[in-house]
């Protein structure tokens, strides 16, 4: 079943493993969107994020957990990942890989989390679906993100 092929690292990050023979695992990287961090292996990001998500620092890594649990939740449904193969940078020694993961039903999880108010857009934007800009594909991330902003969603609504 799908809960056996995946993994997540953080809420924008995941591993799955290939239904093929060989059972290899792929690093996905969200484009476009950044959860909070789990652990605190590089302080900088989490400095980093407490400013971005208006927190304090000492909150940042309850906030990547709960992204963490949420796109675990998303990911125990049927989903499809859409991947040009574009290298995402990290620490790990596999590579990353950006996508875009979508449910069966059609929801996107990068929308998912920043509607939830569990991401910030970040990053690189995707030409995906078919004639989408990265330019757009960021722009309505950005417009989410202001919705959630303005409705205290999530990491927004934090005291």
């Amino acid at each position: 079943g799908i809960r056996d092929r995946v993994s997540c690292l953080v809420g924008s990050e995941m591993c799955i493993r290939d239904r093929a023979p060989t059972g290899y695992t792929y690093v996905f990287r969200l484009y476009g969107v950044d959860c909070a961090e789990t652990d605190d292996r590089f302080p900088d990001r989490l400095e980093e994020q407490a400013r971005d998500f208006e927190v304090p620092r000492a909150d940042v890594q309850s906030w990547g957990e709960k992204a963490r649990r949420f796109t675990k939740a998303f990911l125990r449904r049927p989903f499809t990942v859409h991947t040009r193969k574009e290298k995402a940078r990290g620490a790990g020694k596999k590579n990353r890989y950006y996508a875009v993961v979508v449910s069966a039903g059609g929801e996107r999880l990068d929308e998912a989390l920043v509607e939830a108010g569990l991401a910030r857009v970040f990053g690189m934007g995707a030409e995906w679906p078919e004639r989408m800009t990265k330019e757009r594909f960021l722009r309505k991330l950005h417009a989410m993100e202001s919705k959630a902003k303005r409705e205290k969603a999530g990491v927004w609504g934090a005291p």
